[in-house]
């Protein structure tokens, strides 16, 4: 009768004579459910997905400034010909300004920009509020004047149209 005591109470008792909701548990990711993740998984998408974005953007704001930078650089070629040295001197100046910020951004890395803007937005939390703030009372003020424009040209498209008769 001791051995069937000892026998019960054993099967709850764990190892070291504790009590033990069960086997052990393995904290490696591959014991882990596969539904546990998702949110890595998703966070590692969004970010190649941003980093894909930016890169394209780069791409873009690059090719503009390279643009704009040509139109300085132009401008002064032209303006020294004319004999306007000192309007020539400031568009090679801008000219210059545009290809340094251009060469500073071709040197730059997602991770690099993503960390500096964080950065910024810790330090100057309130600055990117208020921004915020800013573009969104200015994209405000675009869409209604926008839908103001459009509902008049609906307005004097609906007057200027002859009524249509239907006849059945």
């Amino acid at each position: 009768m001791v051995d069937e005591m000892d026998t019960s109470r054993s099967e709850h008792l764990g190892e070291f004579g504790r009590h033990d909701e069960g086997p052990p548990q393995e904290t490696s990711a591959a014991k882990r459910s596969p539904f546990s993740r998702i949110p890595e998984l998703f966070a590692d998408e969004l970010r190649s997905q941003g980093k894909t974005f930016f890169e394209q953007q780069k791409k873009n704001v690059l090719q503009r400034l390279d643009n704009v930078a040509d139109a300085f650089h132009q401008t002064s070629v032209q303006l020294s010909q004319t004999h306007h040295d000192s309007f020539a001197r400031y568009a090679g100046i801008a000219a210059g300004k545009i290809d340094e910020f251009s060469g500073s951004i071709r040197e730059k890395e997602f991770e690099d920009m993503a960390g500096a803007t964080r950065d910024f937005i810790r330090k100057q939390p309130l600055l990117v509020l208020g921004g915020g703030v800013a573009i969104g009372f200015l994209v405000t003020r675009v869409l209604k004047r926008s839908l103001e424009q459009s509902g008049r040209t609906m307005h004097r498209t609906a007057e200027a149209a002859p009524p249509r008769i239907y006849v059945h």
